[in-house]
């Protein structure tokens, strides 16, 4: 990657400390919500990188601690706490230029802080929640302009760990919870141990279905698209299919806890971008050779005596197809991972007074 496909702006406005930002599914608008006093909510073009939207004190006497856009845009979705710990949901039709949420739901005491949101791809209106301990559903019904909250029964044998992070299920009904235990929690709508019901309307009314151990370490973070992605605390990378089965595992792969991970649309990668062998030197230390996986740039697999290859434990012989995408690790490092272009490159250098929070991918750049 050369250095004039990287360009940063620095977009300043806030007052305090930023404490939750999103970009919406076409990558035009962001949105960023900061948590002190005289709190400011301000939607950015991220085009021409000037605010289009700004909301003072939007929260009274909250703070906002999850900020997020619906599938479609039409909504901001954003959560925040008061000072009595009580929490309240709230949708705002952010295009109109309204300073008010158009639906709001406040949640009692025993609502636990909310710690992850998820949207799901297949219906705009359905949303999941997660907290350490608990994960609940909430469904907009617009016509009777009511937020529906479903709270499932727990997972009993989730007692001892947290839940991290929530996704649904791409073109399923399913939802998985993700936690610090290694393992997930299966959520779904039918009674049934099934992904598709062909004739069955899918719902938001989600229960726990079952738990699944995946991995040894904690469970980071976790997305879904073509497929299921896991990030842990050992740096490992895991990617399985829609039935839980893995595909590729990248062992130890940035030597430090993933944070996020988000995908890149491949239509849009410049396929002439250079592989820089500088910064690939400093990776090689990291990247543990296993037998299965190994990642190299085009310039060094000629010299290697390990050529990537699967066990027989993996679910494909073929050469794996995935989209490229983006991990930001808790020592604040960003890395660009191409497994079938056999690419790795380090983005961002470390900062010195602070880690990686979050992170977003540009549908589009």
């Amino acid at each position: 990657m050369t250095n004039k496909m990287m360009n940063m702006n620095m977009l300043t406005g806030h007052r305090n400390c930023i404490s939750s930002f999103d970009v919406n599914s076409d990558g035009r608008w962001l949105v960023t919500v900061d948590n002190g006093d005289n709190s400011m909510l301000i939607i950015w073009n991220s085009f021409e990188k000037n605010p289009i939207l700004t909301l003072l004190s939007p929260f009274k006497m909250g703070i906002a601690i999850v900020v997020k856009f619906s599938i479609d845009s039409k909504y901001l979705i954003t959560v925040s706490i008061d000072t009595d710990g009580e929490q309240t949901i709230s949708l705002w039709e952010w295009m109109l230029g309204l300073e008010e949420p158009t639906y709001s739901r406040k949640l009692n005491k025993s609502f636990k802080p909310i710690i992850h949101l998820s949207c799901c791809d297949n219906n705009p209106n359905f949303y999941c929640f997660t907290t350490k301990k608990h994960v609940f559903f909430m469904t907009l019904v617009e016509n009777s302009k009511t937020l529906m909250i479903n709270v499932p029964k727990k997972n009993p044998e989730q007692k001892k760990y947290n839940y991290t992070q929530s996704t649904y299920l791409t073109n399923f009904r399913q939802v998985v919870s993700a936690s610090t235990g290694g393992s997930i929690t299966v959520w779904d709508d039918t009674i049934y141990n099934t992904r598709r019901l062909k004739n069955t309307k899918i719902t938001n009314n989600k229960q726990f279905l079952k738990n699944i151990q995946l991995d040894d370490y904690p469970i980071t973070t976790i997305i879904c698209q073509r497929f299921i992605i896991t990030g842990n605390t050992n740096g490992d990378v895991f990617i399985y299919d829609q039935s839980l089965l893995v595909l590729f595992h990248l062992d130890k792969l940035v030597g430090n806890s993933i944070t996020s991970i988000s995908m890149i649309n491949a239509n849009f990668i410049d396929k002439d971008s250079v592989f820089d062998r500088n910064v690939f030197n400093k990776l090689e230390y990291m990247i543990k050779i296993m037998p299965h996986i190994n990642i190299y740039s085009e310039h060094t697999t000629q010299d290697c005596d390990n050529k990537p290859r699967f066990g027989i434990d993996f679910t494909t012989r073929q050469d794996f197809k995935c989209d490229p995408f983006l991990i930001s690790t808790r020592n604040c490092k960003i890395f660009q991972i191409d497994i079938f272009r056999e690419f790795c490159v380090q983005l961002v250098e470390q900062f010195i007074e602070a880690s990686v929070t979050a992170l977003e991918v540009h549908p589009k750049q």
